[in-house]
């Protein structure tokens, strides 16, 4: 008979992954600012996908965000006497990444928006 892992084997597992996932988020948003700029101070026009495609980006920041407080609290809740011993550090960073990198996003979603005018 095989024994299903409980979420307490689980969270640091998921954990990672968000980490992961908010950093590719940072790097991702940082290199559609690249493209922002570029196409801002050059005359072509910002190619229509590339704007829908920072656009999803920054809906799906909402999401990221929303389920790192998910699991925040799961893992809260499952460990409560192990309070003090716990280590969420990755969860929180990618908490606190995920704005940043929304910021990141939504300024090069506007340089893309304003080059596409030109």
């Amino acid at each position: 008979m095989m024994s299903q892992p409980n979420v307490s084997t689980k969270a640091p597992e998921f954990q990672k992954i968000y980490f992961f996932i908010s950093l590719g988020l940072l790097a991702l948003s940082i290199i559609m600012f690249g493209l922002g700029v570029f196409y801002a101070q050059t005359p072509y026009v910002t190619p229509q996908a590339i704007i829908d495609f920072a656009s999803y980006v920054t809906t799906y920041h909402y999401i990221h965000l929303g389920a790192g407080i998910i699991l925040i609290i799961v893992v809260i809740r499952e460990n409560k006497k192990k309070l003090l011993k716990m280590r969420v550090w990755k969860t929180i960073i990618g908490m606190i990444l995920t704005p940043l990198s929304g910021v990141v996003l939504l300024a090069a979603v506007i340089l893309l928006g304003l080059s596409s005018c030109a």
